[in-house]
Formats: C-alpha cells, structure tokens, sequence
C-alpha cells in the first residue's frame, strides 16, 4: 500500500466520513491480519530455534565422541582407526 499524496488525502477528505470510516475499519482488518501472520510466524522461530538448539546439543555430543581415541579416553588403541 502507497502513501497518499496530498491531493489523494484531500479527495478521500472530501468523500466524507462515511468513506473515510471504511477506509480506516480496512485498514484496521489489515492490521489485525497482520499481527496473526506475526503471532504464527513468532511461534514458528520459537519452534524452530528450539530445534537448532536441540541440534547443536547433538552435533556437539556427537564431535566429541568423534574425537575421542585412546589417548584422551578408556578407549583401547584398536578403536583409534586410520588418521
């Protein structure tokens, strides 16, 4: 939606109050669509940084088992593998 200039704002003025409370009960049914986008897309960025989170848990549990060898660990040399 683009600004009014001031000849628009002016013809709107002129139709009277009747076409102005439509085009502000509009706005305002825009509004409120727009903050519901926002509530499901708030919930959503929750959800998901809950998720990386959990990943990053993950990833990291993972690296250190990678990393470990029998010099850090109770590990037995055999299980070092090839490096």
């Amino acid at each position: 939606m683009k600004k009014l200039n001031k000849r628009e704002s002016n013809d709107l003025y002129n139709t009277g109050p009747d076409r102005i409370g439509n085009v502000i009960n509009t706005l305002i049914d825009s509004i409120n669509e727009q903050k519901a986008v926002i509530n499901k897309q708030q919930k959503i960025i929750a959800a998901q940084q809950k998720e990386i989170n959990r990943l990053n848990k993950r990833v990291k549990k993972l690296e250190e088992q990678v990393n470990k060898n029998s010099k850090n660990s109770s590990k037995p040399p055999s299980t070092d593998g090839f490096k």
